[in-house]
């Protein structure tokens, strides 16, 4: 099972703030992926880690959760994917530091 921190506290004009950091996906735990930023996506360092098999090397991220179904995880590696953006010219570049599904520096034992 999934361990998420959720942070919840109150900003200076009273509104509650919630924001969650995924420590550790499990197989079996379900996520959808959706971006605001053109293009993004992620490249396979390995295998898909969901299921039914995303087969092709990248996946490209929705733009809307509306538009993207839970993907079942299969393989609870830390770091599986590398996150960038896909350019112009069909070339993957790698955003620095970023890792999917944790970032090498939210990564916990």
């Amino acid at each position: 099972m999934a361990l998420i921190t959720c942070r919840i506290n109150k900003d200076a004009n009273g509104t509650t703030e919630v924001s969650y950091t995924v420590h550790r996906l499990d197989p079996g735990d379900e996520v959808i992926l959706t971006t605001d930023t053109a293009n993004a996506a992620l490249e396979w360092t390995g295998t898909s880690p969901f299921a039914p098999a995303v087969t092709a090397k990248r996946f490209m991220i929705p733009h809307s959760a509306a538009s993207s179904a839970p993907l079942k995880i299969t393989n609870s590696e830390p770091q599986v994917a590398k996150c960038g953006v896909v350019d112009s010219d069909g070339q993957f570049q790698s955003w620095p530091g970023g890792g999917f599904p944790i970032p090498k520096t939210e990564q916990t034992a």
